[in-house]
Parts: C-alpha cells; structure tokens; sequence
C-alpha cells in the first residue's frame, strides 16, 4: 500500500519535471 503511494506520488513528479 504505502509502496503504491510513493509509486503514485513519484510518478506525479515524473509528470512535472517532464513539464
């Protein structure tokens, strides 16, 4: 659960950085 969070959050920064 916890490792699915950080999985979602992380690949929200991706998103950002990538923007």
């Amino acid at each position: 659960m916890l490792k699915k969070k950080i999985e979602e959050e992380a690949a929200k920064y991706k998103h950002i950085n990538v923007k």
